[in-house]
């Protein structure tokens, strides 16, 4: 969240009030919104190819959870006996849960 506001307040809105003048009365100017911009276009095209990058490689609170997650109570499993295989968990699941890790 930190990472889109400050793109937007440094980097496309003034960009956008350069280009239509619509935005602002007088042009902000900021040191380092070019370079703002293009992290945050980057994170955007390599998310294409890499589901959920910012919070896999990223985020701090998403590595603080994960270290976590290692001993938490309750995981998601599959149960072996009922499983077909089909991957439907590993295609649809927004979380990026892996229940073939864990067998019950």
């Amino acid at each position: 969240i930190a990472l889109i506001t400050r793109s937007f307040a440094v980097a496309i809105y003034p960009a956008s009030n350069y280009l239509t003048g619509h935005l602002y009365i007088k042009q902000p100017m900021f040191k380092g919104g070019i370079l703002i911009g293009l992290i945050f276009l980057v994170i955007l095209f390599a998310n294409r190819y890499f589901t959920r990058l910012w919070c896999r490689v990223l985020c701090p609170l998403g590595a603080l959870l994960g270290v976590l997650s290692t001993a938490a109570l309750f995981k998601v499993r599959r149960n072996v006996g009922k499983c077909t295989d089909c991957q439907r968990c590993m295609r649809n699941c927004h979380g990026g849960c892996d229940p073939h890790a864990y067998l019950w």
